[in-house]
């Protein structure tokens, strides 16, 4: 026999004996045996399965004649010894009922007119007990079931085997044999009735393998018993989802998405899916998996999203060595700055088992607070996935989440994509397109990530349930299944839901001898089917008592969570035991209980929708008018009391009958929660407590006697609308303040909002007028233009008064007696700054003088360092740059102060770019911008921020960082703001960006931005005043690097020329402007022998030698390289020195561009007096650096340069530095000393 070299082989019969179980024994012992039998059942089948195609067919009478190949203890295989006949299909499967009845119970099959089993085997088998019970079970099948029907009428003898057959079936039962084992030994003995067996007989023997490997591998359903509970259980479990898995999986593992965004209908088990494959992948490569859902009246979102970062926290924590969480800590402290940790600290409880959390007032320490915790927890993703596991987040039901929310969710997919893998999940049938959400989502599709759709299930999966929720194989499931997936469209939830239903109606009962499941397939087809699971809900819930009735009514009003504070106050109010209800309404599935009823929520938010829909509209206001009232008689301080009571009380609506008291009280409580969820930057959410509480205030005595109220609800009205740029709102309610306000202090902070938000909305004029009505109102002078002669005579006495004020007594300065007051005046003033700007930026300099002046006079409040660093500017304007300097210095001293942090950013633009580059290096001022873009982030501050990060790239660009690397942070930066609809200041960035790509591609390259053509005449430029020169700045560039000559850029007034006429503030573009329109005099002087070119030459040459002077670090090399320039005129011998003087001084000071540059020059020049191998050197040094730089295109040109004067390239050195200063030439010691330094 086939097994029997490597093990050994003992029959059928033999093993039976030597296993079955014998004498008293217990349940766990037969399953044990039936375990154990299985294998041998699955054996023996597989190989019938084999054999089923081809010849001979193997007919099984005895167990006598099979035998088992053992290894060891385990079952190797099956072989039949006997010869073999020819038999019809279900003869042989009758015949293979036979083997296993004798298999799992012990005993031979008796044949069908014998009056007695034979004995031996189970000692409890009886085949004459209950003989009656089954046949009575078995025609309440007939009747009830259709799928235990005769195809045709069967013959008397047919009857006489069916009776046989339930006797031995009756025998299994009472022996307690599972059902499945039962059933399928009885399928099979049915099989000999050929044309007139049952429906659930066998048709093949592929059919037996599939039901025993589904009993081998989930005993659990398909051998346990199925009890003598009346309740039916579905197992809550993945159905039919395999390919979704399989699927999701894959784009996990592949790498090659950063996250998924998963839609579906509602209760097609989007959440139940994502849930259990990220859980499994947590597990399977020890990474974190976080999750959280947004609830359809939530009250607090932030909170929603800060649980993912709490639980992520809680997961770090509790793995993370000691020593990892110092370096966190570390990293967090310098990202995140005090106002960051502040921010998130209160959020996130678990954040103090890495950091400790500042002691600071939650909202003086922002620009916007929402911004700042935005980039927190941007910064707070990335440090920790920088030291843990791979991350991934899965938030859920995303069509609820409120506009910051959704905001938040973009900034971590497009900033922090790598840090985790991003799972976002939403009900597309709530979606409508065009809306805010749909447009969100469409935004969602550049951050890398891919689409998935959940759809409903199919029948297969459907039968996947219903079989293992009915632990009936599914072969004899399927005709059910069919007809539920045809009423339910294959949707989860709804199957669940109208699978209970059909159990409550007695459709699907337990069978109780056998105990198993059964239904009633006819009466189900005719059932008349809800058209959603929502209106299946609600007939269900009618039949409910009254007490569970009104126990889901208020649930529903109350939330999709309600914790048991809310519960505790409503069952003591209403008299209710409402504690009870809910423990009932958990039991029967409609609710779930979380941490031991600390609170409760729905199942799902389908079934809360149909408890509410179980109301009419008018019950529903009544219904929360009630639950608001009673909870706002509590009075309550905590968050979700206060915000529940008062949700309740606005959704019951203005009852305009209710006791005044109570309306005043309802009032109240809006603001209170109004301010708290300002602070927890839930805008819209704010702006609604606010308005409604205006509405509930009593109208005849709102501004009487109630005013310190109503005064509060329309301040936090104005100052919500204010931070999200609604300005009908602003207005609206600032009219009436300004109209019922008792003092004109009162009405400041809501005209100032109003000035912002006009601002904000591109009303530059409307906003200026609103700050000089406000100067005016405080009895302060309009700002007057530079030349105004009492302007010349005030700033002569604060510049002398400066010049005889020590840094010492300045910053020990007291604190102002009215800081609140010189805050919001300075604010006016600052606000103005930035307004003139635009239009006038010559009043600036009386603004700067007089905000100075307030903080002198007064003392020092938290804005007094842009006071500073405002009048810094103005100095740096009228070139008194050593003055400009110092005072620049004492605002980012002051600035330091906890108390005014959150002006960094601002103080950080204003002195980096208006006054540090004169006299520091500009790497260190391409430093300060990125910290200054950093402290804006930490604070909210996302103008500054970004103003910062805009000059930090420009600068960068200047001092010759790699080109590649500024492209593409450009790119990023203006695509980003042109997403957010931030036009304003773009025009200068975007020269930049134009200029480096074409030293990157070339002058003719075109891609999606703006071209030098379309900038030359976009309205942009006109509008700014800068704009225009900033444009010619970077057109003598592109003249000089690429040797072109033929646009006449060096017609019509000289940007020098217009930078002595402008008397302002001189950002460093426009000197490195002036420096290339020096060289450029020059050499098309010399070229065209223009004498007037030559003259233009210079005087660039004299006025950057002032800058020189200031600041050697950034301007020595390019006075040395117009020194050289200017020599070559007049054919000096000191032109060869000063080109190498200038190279010097270019690598000394880390200014890789201008080493190309003076290294080409000086190239050129020995090439023109003959010196052609020195020459060949310094070219090849200048493409080497061009190279370093970036600048692809500039090499291209110079190489067809060498080529054309050469006739060769080969002669090129690359990486070699050139040995300076060869000719035996002293060296020149190049001072980098600063001035007052």
């Amino acid at each position: 026999l086939p097994g029997e070299a490597t093990g050994y082989t003992m029959q059928l019969r033999q093993w039976i004996d030597d296993h079955v179980p014998k004498g008293l024994y217990c349940r766990e012992d037969l399953m044990s045996y039936v375990k154990a039998a299985a294998p041998i059942a699955i054996e023996l089948t597989e190989m019938l399965v084999r054999e089923d195609g081809s010849n001979p067919k193997i007919v099984l009478r005895s167990s006598n004649e099979i035998s088992i190949i053992m290894r060891g203890n385990l079952i190797a295989g099956v072989a039949v010894r006997h010869s073999v006949q020819l038999g019809s299909v279900t003869d042989r499967l009758a015949s293979l009922g036979a083997i296993f009845y004798e298999l799992f119970s012990g005993q031979i099959l008796p044949s069908w007119d014998a009056e007695s089993d034979v004995g031996g085997g189970l000692d409890q088998l009886d085949l004459n007990a209950s003989v009656g019970g089954i046949v009575n079970m078995l025609q309440h099948d007939d009747d009830q079931n259709p799928k235990k029907r005769f195809a045709n009428v069967p013959s008397l003898g047919s009857q006489k085997i069916d009776l046989h057959h339930n006797r031995i079936i009756s025998s299994l039962v009472n022996a307690s044999f599972p059902a499945s084992i039962c059933g399928m030994i009885m399928n099979l003995l049915e099989c000999r009735q050929s044309e007139f067996r049952l429906d659930e007989s066998y048709s093949s023997f592929g059919d037996v393998l599939a039901d025993l490997k589904l009993v081998r591998d989930n005993p659990c359903c398909y051998l346990e018993s199925v009890g003598n509970s009346p309740t039916l259980s579905i197992p809550n479990k993945l159905y039919g989802r395999q390919d979704d898995v399989d699927k999701i999986t894959g784009l996990f593992k592949g790498g090659a998405c950063k996250g998924l965004i998963v839609n579906g209908r509602a209760g097609v088990g989007k959440s139940s899916l994502l849930s259990q494959v990220f859980s499994d992948i947590s597990e399977q490569n020890d990474s974190y998996f976080v999750q959280t859902k947004f609830e359809q009246s939530g009250i607090n979102p932030l909170a929603i999203v800060a649980s993912v970062f709490n639980s992520l926290c809680r997961a770090f924590t509790r793995v993370a060595s000691s020593r990892t969480k110092e370096v966190v800590a570390r990293e967090l402290e310098s990202a995140l700055g005090v106002a960051g940790i502040n921010a998130l600290s209160l959020i996130i409880p678990r954040l103090s088992k890495i950091l400790k959390s500042p002691d600071l007032d939650s909202t003086d320490h922002y620009m916007n607070q929402a911004a700042s915790v935005s980039y927190s927890f941007r910064k707070l993703l990335e440090i920790i996935s920088s030291h843990s596991a791979p991350i991934t987040l899965l938030f859920d039901d995303l069509q609820f989440a409120d506009m910051n929310s959704r905001s938040i969710i973009y900034s971590l997919l497009s900033d922090t994509a790598q840090a985790a893998f991003f799972v976002c999940c939403y009900r597309d049938d709530d979606v409508k397109p065009g809306n805010e959400f749909s447009k969100w989502l469409e935004s969602l599709e550049s951050c890398g990530i891919k689409k998935v759709e959940v759809e409903n299930l199919t029948t297969e999966g459907v039968n996947e349930m219903v079989s293992e929720s009915l632990r009936a194989f599914p072969r004899i499931t399927l005709p059910l299944s069919t007809q539920l997936h045809a009423k339910t469209r294959g949707n989860p939830l709804f199957l669940r839901q109208f699978m209970d239903s059909l159990y409550h109606q007695g459709l699907i009962y337990l069978s109780l001898y056998p105990p198993r499941w059964s239904w009633d397939l006819d009466k189900i087809s005719n059932v008349e089917m809800p058209v959603s699971v929502v209106s299946l809900l609600i007939a269900e819930m009618q039949t409910l008592p009254t007490d569970l009735k009104q126990g889901l009514r208020v649930a529903s009003c109350l939330g999709s969570t309600v914790e048991k504070g809310a519960i505790d106050v409503i069952a003591s109010r209403m008299g209710l035991n409402f504690a009870e209800a809910l423990e009932k309404l958990v039991k029967k599935g409609f609710l779930i209980s979380n941490n031991g009823f600390s609170e409760v929520r729905f199942s799902h938010d389908k079934v809360q929708q149909s408890a509410y829909e179980t109301m009419t509209v008018s019950e529903q206001k009544l219904l929360h008018l009630q639950l608001g009232l009673l909870l706002c008689e509590e009075e309550p301080d905590d968050g979700y009391l206060l915000f529940t009571a008062v949700t309740q009380a606005n959704m019951g609506g203005v009852n305009t009958s209710l006791d005044p008291r109570k309306r005043v009280t309802i009032a109240t409580l809006n603001l209170r929660a109004g301010i708290q969820t300002k602070k927890l930057s839930a805008f819209d959410i704010a702006l609604g407590f606010s308005q409604n509480g205006i509405l509930w205030m009593p109208i005849e005595d709102r501004w009487s006697t109630n005013y310190a109220t109503t005064l509060g609800l329309h301040v936090c009205a104005i100052e919500t609308a204010c931070l999200v740029n609604n300005i009908g709102i602003v207005t609206k309610y600032t009219d009436q303040v300004v109209a019922n306000a008792r003092s004109y202090e009162e009405q400041l902070p809501c005209l100032f909002c109003l000035m912002k938000c006009l601002m904000a909305c591109g009303r530059l004029f409307d906003s200026r007028n609103i700050g000089f009505s406000i100067l005016t109102s405080l009895g302060e002078q309009i700002p007057r233009e530079l030349g105004d002669p009492g302007l010349t005579i005030d700033l002569n006495a604060m510049t002398s008064m400066l010049h005889g004020t020590a840094d010492e007594a300045i910053l020990t300065m007291r604190t102002s007696h009215q800081a609140r007051q010189d805050v919001l005046l300075l604010d006016v003033f600052s606000t103005l700054t930035f307004i003139f700007l635009e239009y006038n930026p010559q009043c600036n300099l009386d603004v700067s003088r007089r905000m100075l002046e307030i903080t002198l006079t007064n003392g020092l409040s938290e804005i007094s360092p842009v006071a500073f660093a405002n009048f810094a500017v103005s100095l740096s304007g009228l070139g008194q740059h050593n003055l400009s300097y110092r005072i620049g210095r004492l605002a980012k001293q002051l600035v330091a102060r906890p108390m005014s942090h959150r002006f960094a950013s601002i103080v950080s633009l204003m002195t980096g770019v208006c006054v540090d580059w004169m006299v520091e290096p500009l790497q260190s001022v391409v430093e300060s911008l990125l910290k200054g873009h950093k402290s804006g982030l930490q604070v909210g501050d996302l103008t500054y921020a970004r103003m910062n990060y805009i000059n930090y790239i420009v600068i960068a660009y200047l001092v010759g960082q790699e080109l590649n690397c500024c492209r593409g942070k450009f790119s990023e930066s203006i695509e980003s703001n042109f997403k957010q609809n931030v036009v304003f200041g773009f025009i200068h960035p975007t020269y930049a960006y134009r200029m480096i790509v074409t030293l990157i591609e070339g002058k003719d390259f075109k891609d999606s931005f703006l071209s030098w053509d379309e900038l030359r005449t976009h309205t942009a430029k006109q509008q700014n005043r800068d704009s225009p020169m900033a444009f010619q700045a970077h057109s003598y560039m592109r003249s000089f690097l690429f040797q072109s000559f033929d646009d006449d850029v060096m017609e019509g007034e000289g940007l020098l020329s217009k930078l002595l006429a402008k008397r302002s503030p001189v950002r460093p573009l426009l000197i490195i402007g002036v420096f290339y329109e020096g060289l450029l005099a020059f050499h098309l002087g010399r070229i065209q022998q223009q004498q007037h070119l030559i003259t233009r030459g210079n005087q660039v040459l004299e006025f950057i030698k002032r800058y020189s002077d200031a600041n050697p670090f950034a301007f020595e090399n390019k006075v040395l390289l117009l020194e050289a320039s200017r020599m070559e005129l007049s054919d000096s011998k000191e032109t060869d020195l000063f080109y190498q003087k200038a190279i010097k001084s270019a690598r000394d000071h880390k200014f890789v561009h201008e080493e190309a540059l003076a290294s080409e020059m000086a190239g050129r020049c020995l090439f023109s007096k003959g010196v052609s191998n020195k020459a060949l050197d310094f070219y090849a040094h200048a493409i080497n650096k061009y190279k370093s730089w970036g600048a692809s295109a500039i090499v291209t040109r110079v190489e067809c340069e060498v080529l054309q004067k050469f006739g060769t390239v080969s002669g090129l050195q690359n990486g070699k530095e050139i040995e300076l200063f060869n000719d035996g030439s002293e060296r020149q010691v190049i001072s980098r000393k600063r001035p007052g330094a």
